[in-house]
């Protein structure tokens, strides 16, 4: 009876909280906007949401960690060899062919496999807390405190997360793709790893924001992949799709230029 009343208690505060945010000016008063003027005449389910609002926000934290993590994993990748192992790689049998795609597949496996069991289990932890309430609830009427709040369209908790998920997918292979291509380039393992970190965090301290045109190409960026809200916020298209779903094209674009890049480059590099 406690747990469903405390239950109720943020349902109502969320409820309090999502409805002033929209129906009310900056004096508390009501603004004059009816809910079609706000909503649209789209049906919206209302209910808790806080639990699933609050995996979302942990999940943008732990997917940028996940990415920082991979590039500190795939960074020695190719750059580590150059320290006098690519004598004994580039000289042998396989070195410049099959032992140069094996470290490119391990990289791109490496990562999948990292974001897949990282995205699972904070999913079930999410699921052991919350169950399924709320998954089917729309985020219109999230509380103002939760940034989600600013995505404008109408779509369920369930779908913002499978949103999120898609984009970690998306920023882990644009990131591999990076490390990959800075580490073939790299003499030292130092460098690679500290320009790909660069790459990925330098675009948040560019001036351009989500209505600026230009954030439609910048937003595509791996950081805000798992930056997830401002790219969800962008547009939502006549099929029903988020723009963010583009991400999955500048992922792969990523991903098969640094690797195809990368191979190269080292099956290439001269040796003493």
């Amino acid at each position: 009876m406690f747990c469903i009343t405390i239950r109720f208690v943020a349902f109502a505060t969320s409820m309090q909280s999502a409805a002033f945010s929209r129906f009310s000016d900056k004096e508390g008063n009501w603004n004059g906007l009816s809910v079609s003027d706000v909503f649209g005449n789209e049906e919206i389910k209302i209910g808790y949401v806080d639990g699933w609002l609050s995996t979302s926000r942990n999940m943008v934290r732990v997917f940028v960690a996940l990415a920082l993590a991979v590039i500190i994993m795939l960074a020695p990748i190719f750059s580590g060899e150059y320290e006098g192992v690519d004598n004994i790689i580039l000289t042998s049998k396989y070195g410049k062919t099959k032992c140069a795609t094996a470290k490119v597949v391990a990289g791109i496996i490496t990562a999948i496999l990292t974001t897949t069991l990282i995205a699972a289990f904070n999913l079930l932890l999410a699921f052991v807390f919350y169950g399924t309430e709320g998954l089917d609830c729309s985020i219109l009427f999230a509380p103002s405190d939760y940034v989600e709040a600013f995505i404008p369209f109408n779509i369920t908790c369930g779908t913002l997360l499978k949103y999120q998920i898609l984009l970690a997918f998306t920023c882990t292979l644009s990131v591999t793709g990076i490390t990959l291509f800075l580490s073939a380039i790299s003499k030292n393992q130092i460098v690679a790893l500290v320009a790909a970190m660069a790459i990925f965090l330098f675009p948040v301290l560019l001036p351009i924001t989500e209505v600026n045109p230009l954030f439609r190409l910048v937003g595509l960026l791996p950081i805000y992949h798992v930056l997830a809200i401002s790219l969800l916020s962008v547009e939502q298209m006549s099929n029903g799709m988020l723009y963010a779903i583009w991400a999955i094209p500048a992922a792969l674009l990523f991903l098969g230029v640094g690797a195809g890049i990368s191979r190269r480059v080292f099956a290439k590099h001269q040796v003493l």
